[in-house]
């Protein structure tokens, strides 16, 4: 996500990141659906590009040292309180 390239990832996959289906990421949790989603990205370009950019997003939204280790102490803050 973080290069721009779009993801397909099984529900389990997501769970670690909980990113939105058809926004962020496409979710797919067979060999078909996988083999499915990965076609119609090839196939739409718009679809390519808004996940794209909004997985770009997402990651830099979420995932960044500042945002990694603010939401570290938080939990370590509500831990022992």
């Amino acid at each position: 996500m973080n290069y721009g390239l779009p993801v397909v990832a099984s529900t389990v996959a997501n769970e670690g990141i909980k990113a939105r289906e058809g926004e962020a990421i496409l979710i797919a949790d067979s060999a078909e659906d996988f083999t499915a989603k990965i076609g119609l990205l090839f196939e739409d370009k718009e679809l390519w590009s808004s996940l794209s950019r909004n997985g770009r997003e997402f990651v830099k939204a979420r995932f960044t040292w500042d945002r990694v280790v603010t939401d570290y102490l938080e939990a370590c803050a509500r831990f022992f309180k």
